[in-house]
Order: C-alpha cells, then sequence, then structure tokens
C-alpha cells in the first residue's frame, strides 16, 4: 500500500490545516467549537493520554461516543506518528514548532487531522506479521474512508484521516 493521490483524496474541508510557530493558548489547554476541536501535542508521555481523553469528550459532547473506540484509535495512531517522527528526540526541537491534533465534525463522519513540524509525508511500510512496528498507517487506513496528507509551509505537514460515523 502506497500513500495515496492527493489530488483524489483530500477532503476539501481540510485544506492546508496547520500552524506555524507556537500555537496559541486555546490550543494549549484544549479548545471546542461547534464543529470543531483542537489540542496541542507534546511529546510527554502523558500527552496521548491527555489527548485521548479530550478526543473521548469532544465526541461525547457531540452525540457520537458510540464512534469514539474507532476514532480514538486512529487519533492514537496519528499522534503516535507526529510523535515518533517530528519529535524523535523526545523534545521540542528549537525552531521546528509544535504539533497539533484536531476533530473536525462533519455530516456523516469525523476528520481527525493532525499537524507536525516534520516535513517527512506518512509512508506505509510493509506489513510483517511477525513484527513489532509499522502497522499505524495500516490501522488508520482500515478505519478510515479516506486518508492523506497534506504539505504546509514552510515546513511540517497535516496528516488526515475521515471515520464514517453514519447515522442509526
Amino acid at each position: 500500500m502506497t500513500t495515496p493521490d492527493l489530488a483524489e483524496t483530500e477532503p476539501p474541508e481540510i485544506g492546508t490545516l496547520s500552524l506555524i510557530g507556537k500555537p496559541d493558548w486555546g490550543i494549549e489547554v484544549g479548545i471546542s467549537a461547534p464543529g470543531f476541536a483542537a489540542h496541542v501535542i507534546t511529546p510527554d508521555v502523558e500527552d496521548l493520554r491527555r489527548i485521548r481523553d479530550f478526543a473521548r469528550d469532544v465526541l461525547d459532547e457531540w452525540g457520537l461516543a458510540r464512534h469514539s473506540d474507532v476514532v480514538i484509535a486512529v487519533v492514537e495512531e496519528l499522534v503516535a506518528n507526529a510523535v515518533q517522527h517530528a519529535f524523535p528526540d523526545g523534545l521540542r526541537a528549537e525552531g521546528r514548532g509544535d504539533a497539533w491534533m484536531g476533530l473536525l465534525r462533519k455530516e456523516n463522519a469525523v476528520i481527525c487531522a493532525v499537524a507536525d513540524p516534520s516535513p517527512s509525508p506518512p509512508s506505509v511500510a510493509g506489513l510483517d506479521p511477525m513484527g513489532d512496528a509499522g502497522r499505524g498507517m495500516h490501522i488508520v487506513a482500515g478505519l478510515s474512508a479516506a486518508w492523506g496528507y497534506s504539505p504546509a509551509d514552510p515546513s511540517g505537514k497535516t496528516v488526515w484521516a475521515k471515520i464514517p460515523t453514519p447515522r442509526q
């Protein structure tokens, strides 16, 4: 599996969402507005738990709690990739910027977007059933209706996944 052709799969509602430089205080503490929520990502080991809790609370507020397991699995994979590849030393590098995760509510989908300062595009590794790494984007692809990335100017990228949330 390879990275999708972005011209065919990039949802227009994502565009080139990114933050250059330090995010404002609202994203630092987690912001939520009707149909949009965002939270800063740091290399702190406790941050993934905070982001998971934030996403669960947002989905509950939006009346989408029954979809939280799938959305949170995608959030975890995208955030873990950002931390691993954008902050490989475990620290914010001077001048590299920050990373953040956003949720965008659409009529029958939630779009999860993760922006980070690394310009390297996401890649889908060959799946090794006995390996202990390289499954993240396979999980994202399997749980999402579509996924891709948007490069940001002057550096960084936003990786997104569109998760169906059909009404029942």
